[in-house]
């Protein structure tokens, strides 16, 4: 089998943190291993996680990319126990823009939504 070889520039910062978690986890054998172990992962994990796979049972669904920023303040939200997943706090705050009862900014929308689909208000 040919490999093909590439470059791979790393700060020292992220060569080190790499280091130190081999050390600690030896059984993920050199450097080298490790990477092609994690992009495979990373690759396995986001085949899963294609548009036509986000959606819900009816056929619904949405796919939203936040800033690292953004998903750091998130893990810090659910670290302190307000909730337990992501999705259940980006719920919550979608819920509240738009809820009829907390006068959420699109409550008139919701309330739309609603009557299209006839359910009760």
């Amino acid at each position: 089998m040919d490999d093909e070889r590439i470059t791979l520039r790393m700060g020292t910062n992220d060569v080190q943190s790499m280091d130190s978690y081999l050390e600690e986890h030896p059984e993920l054998g050199t450097r080298s291993q490790f990477i092609r172990t994690a992009l495979r992962e990373y690759m396995k994990r986001d085949a899963h996680n294609t548009p036509s796979d986000r959606k819900t049972d009816k056929g619904d669904g949405i796919f939203v990319r936040f800033s690292r920023t953004e998903l750091d303040a998130m893990r810090n939200i659910l670290e302190g126990g307000y909730f337990l997943s992501e999705e259940e706090f980006i719920r919550e705050c979608v819920r509240k823009s738009y809820s009829p009862i907390e006068k959420g900014p699109y409550a008139e929308s919701f309330a739309t939504a609603q009557m299209q689909q006839n359910v009760p208000l």
